[in-house]
């Protein structure tokens, strides 16, 4: 089971997961291997008279989105996505966690990348795409940043945003699509020169792209696009199937799951063998209004477990009416996955944005039918449900 040490670890987090509670296994003893080899075929397929299951995700890619400081407990945080045969976290700070080696040697273990994340002019609103000075002092703030905070760490890979967040797709006589493809390979080159091989995701917001995508195409092949907000679920920060009427999305085709499979069959084309990559949302997100926290270097994911406990109780209503408003949106995030992973010639990444939700404490059945769901979105929903409420996440607390 397993033709690697992550495919060794995934086989048992699924065989666990699949178990737990089950009565009809009964007790497993060496006493008759083989019998309890044999009682393993309730969970899987037998092919050719024989137990052979053989499992392959996908996505390719699969894992999490958070701010740093929303980790409570890193230790469990990346326990618990490894229960979830996920292998890939991206951690955005304002500065790197003190921590940061202990933490990616942890994760590693696992089987799971780290990647860091940080802006390379997200969140200025003084800077413009089309203006060439701007963009020279993004990226020498780029390269310095990297140098003097992430270099050598270890990090896998850097997740980067930069000024799409918004809904104009046209500045100065130029689509937004277009001034940042030149803004990014302008500064993800030089980037690349100085430190080759090193994954680089670029975090783009659909709002300011729309029809323009095309405009895209020359995007240097090395920097992966992290879609957002490119319709309804898996892209709102809430379940649902539809938006209203008038909304800037709608207006762009968008606003229902035919018009956000169909807008997304062609972002995972266009680029060929590239693959397309996405950051789905509708679970946990930071409160920006009352708790958002800029903070400088800290130790990341050391909080003592009865606070950890105590946020989970003020949080567990929100998860409570996500976890029933998910229900009748499964097989639609379902169908979208089939449709992107045949659509795309290359690699899928999914990087789920679940921040400050206690993952570390109680992986919430929503969250868990998200990860089974990047691993085969071809199961039957009722099997996506029984893997999402397995007792087993209802006892990690």
């Amino acid at each position: 089971m397993g033709a690697d040490p992550k495919g060794v670890l995934n086989g048992v987090a699924d065989f666990c997961v699949r178990s737990a509670g089950r009565a009809e296994l009964g007790p497993l003893t060496l006493n008759d291997p083989r019998a309890a080899f044999d009682s393993l075929g309730i969970f899987y397929p037998r092919v050719g008279g024989g137990l052979a299951p053989v499992a392959a995700p996908a996505v390719r890619n699969r894992g999490i989105w958070t701010w740093g400081y929303v980790i409570y407990d890193y230790q469990r945080y990346l326990d618990n996505m490894a229960r979830l045969k996920m292998n890939m976290i991206v951690i955005w700070n304002d500065a790197p966690p003190l921590n940061s080696r202990d933490i990616i040697a942890y994760a590693h273990a696992r089987g799971i990348r780290v990647i860091a994340g940080f802006h390379w002019g997200w969140g200025n609103d003084h800077l413009s795409l089309t203006n060439p000075d701007h963009r020279r002092l993004v990226k020498q703030q780029v390269l310095d940043t990297y140098n003097n905070e992430y270099h050598g760490l270890g990090y896998d890979g850097i997740y980067f945003q930069t000024i799409t967040e918004h809904k104009d797709t046209v500045l100065d006589g130029v689509t937004v699509a277009a001034a940042a493809c030149a803004w990014v390979n302008d500064i993800g080159r030089t980037f690349l020169d100085r430190h080759p091989g090193l994954l680089i995701q670029f975090g783009l917001h659909a709002t300011s792209i729309m029809d323009n995508y095309a405009d895209l195409k020359d995007l240097d092949p090395h920097i992966e696009i992290i879609w957002e907000d490119a319709g309804v679920t898996p892209y709102t920060y809430t379940p649902t199937l539809s938006l209203c009427a008038g909304t800037h999305l709608e207006q762009h085709g968008v606003g229902t799951l035919e018009g956000t499979i169909a807008y997304s069959r062609k972002l995972a084309s266009f680029r060929g063998n590239v693959g397309f990559g996405l950051c789905p949302k509708g679970w946990a997100n930071l409160d920006w209004d009352k708790e958002f926290e800029h903070h400088g270097s800290f130790i990341m994911g050391r909080q003592n477990r009865a606070l950890i406990r105590r946020r989970l109780e003020s949080k567990q209503p929100w998860w409570d009416r996500i976890n029933r408003d998910w229900i009748p949106c499964y097989g639609a995030a379902a169908r979208f996955y089939l449709e992107i992973c045949r659509a795309c010639p290359g690699p899928v990444t999914a990087v789920g944005l679940v921040e400050d939700g206690l993952f570390e404490t109680r992986i919430q059945p929503s969250v868990a039918t998200f990860a089974e769901t990047l691993w085969n979105p071809g199961q039957p929903e009722s099997d996506l449900l029984a893997f999402g409420h397995s007792p087993l996440f209802n006892s990690l607390d």
